[in-house]
């Protein structure tokens, strides 16, 4: 059972047949993104559209299991060569569906704990967590990111375009966040901006990064629930800047003098950061050893 094969045999196929992946996938009840994914080799036809899959594109199914054409050998059973390839796609198919079911929970999960912690933390109102509440929530919510990177569906299927484009994205708002409530901390300690001013100018960075990794996990979420992917390291940086970004708004509202800020601020930033390495160190492990035992 061959992914790639499969894929080619199918696209050599439809061509001979003269059909577009969009006319292809009507006559199943696919879509024509279904069918690119078999071509490309990142995913099976399901069991179900086998029959007519085999019956519109005249190949037999023991070759679409196969991955090419197969010439009669005697003394060979093709048909129960091709019960057992089904079967073991089946249980393939069943596995990975299964997968993305959690992989989908964990994400809303995420989700979920992303926007009290951001509505928590940005708001004016005085949060009901206090610090030790903020760091155990967010190594939940780490691990919950994490342990979805380990529910892959497919595994060729690889980071395609829009989700290198969310990590990168996801990183450069969490490093402008420690740079900018940086810098202007140590403006207002230098005296060079006044306190006052400085206040407000971060809570209005603070909940345009933290509505932005939102609406990042939103997206994210969406696209889990009609594609089968897997959660990324870009979900590790989003979780990461709206605690990171909740964690320093309620410093701004729990502190009334300078004293010791730098000190708070140095806490914080350091916890988030080791937590936000541990994670995406753990998920790379655990990726990697799926990788070799697959």
């Amino acid at each position: 059972m061959d992914k790639v094969k499969t894929g080619e045999l199918i696209r050599e196929a439809r061509k001979a047949k003269n059909y577009t992946q969009s006319e292809l996938g009507d006559l199943l009840g696919v879509t024509n993104k279904a069918v690119s994914r078999w071509e490309k080799g990142e995913s099976f036809p399901d069991i179900g559209v086998l029959e007519n899959l085999a019956r519109v594109l005249d190949i037999k199914i023991q070759d679409i299991v196969v991955g090419e054409v197969q010439a009669s050998e005697q003394g060979k059973d093709p048909g129960e060569t091709t019960a057992t390839e089904i079967l073991r796609m089946a249980k393939v198919q069943i596995r990975s569906k299964i997968r993305h079911i959690w992989g989908f929970v964990l994400a809303a999960l995420v989700l979920v704990c992303s926007v009290f912690v951001g509505i928590a933390g940005t708001s004016r109102m005085v949060s009901p967590l206090d610090e030790n509440g903020y760091y155990l929530l967010l190594l939940f919510t780490l691990a919950a990111v994490v342990c979805g990177g380990f529910m892959p569906v497919y595994k060729s299927d690889k980071k395609n375009g829009v989700d290198r484009l969310l990590i990168i994205l996801s990183v450069v708002l969490f490093a402008w966040m420690l740079i900018m409530v940086w810098a202007v901390s140590i403006l207002v300690l230098n005296n060079q901006v006044k306190p006052d001013n400085a206040g407000p100018f971060i809570y209005i960075q603070l909940i345009v990064i933290t509505v932005l990794n939102i609406l990042f996990l939103i997206f994210e979420l969406a696209r889990m629930k009609s594609e089968f992917k897997q959660l990324h390291c870009g979900f590790i940086f989003q979780t990461a800047s709206i605690y990171m970004a909740a964690l320093y708004g309620d410093l701004l509202k729990r502190t009334a003098s300078l004293e010791g800020y730098i000190t708070h601020l140095t806490r914080r930033t350091v916890i988030v950061l080791v937590c936000t390495v541990a994670a995406l160190l753990a998920m790379r492990l655990l990726q990697k050893y799926d990788e070799k035992r697959a």
